[in-house]
């Protein structure tokens, strides 16, 4: 970068050269600066040197933040999916609940019916049973129907 300003290294325009290195999960950052007249070093200009070493710390630091930053906003966003499946799954297990409860009454409707019909069977039982010795009693006439009358003559 031609023509920077970095007003605590130099307050003339500088010349900055950077290369990255990859480190896996981390990097290196070489830099050099030209102020015009030599490169900053620890040993020729310490004053200047100093000054971009603090900025090159402040800017370590600044990436670092920005890095956890985006870390915490990863791991909220996974807290509040969780949240949301943790309510869903209770909405779910109220949902099981409530079918249970439903299903228990519709069970002991069910056993009241059976009774209700198991009573209505034999009641119908009986019912046939009168109807049937009716009946019997009718086909016994029928078949008595001119046995006890003679022929008149």
């Amino acid at each position: 970068m031609d023509g920077a300003k970095l007003k605590p290294v130099s307050s003339e325009k500088v010349t900055v050269d950077a290369k990255m290195e990859d480190l896996n999960k981390a990097a290196r950052l070489y830099l050099w600066i030209d102020n015009g007249t030599a490169f900053v070093s620890s040993t020729d200009t310490e004053k200047e040197f100093d000054a971009a070493e603090k900025m090159l710390i402040d800017f370590e630091i600044f990436i670092e933040k920005s890095l956890i930053e985006d870390e915490l906003k990863a791991a909220e966003k996974d807290l509040a999916k969780m949240e949301r499946d943790a309510k869903q799954l209770e909405k779910d297990n109220e949902k099981y609940k409530k079918s249970i409860e439903d299903a228990r009454a519709k069970i002991q409707e069910m056993e009241e019916a059976i009774i209700d019909n198991e009573k209505a069977q034999d009641d119908k039982s009986a019912e046939m049973e009168i109807h049937r010795e009716a009946i019997e009693e009718i086909i016994e006439r029928l078949n008595n129907v001119g046995k006890t009358k003679k022929p008149k003559m």
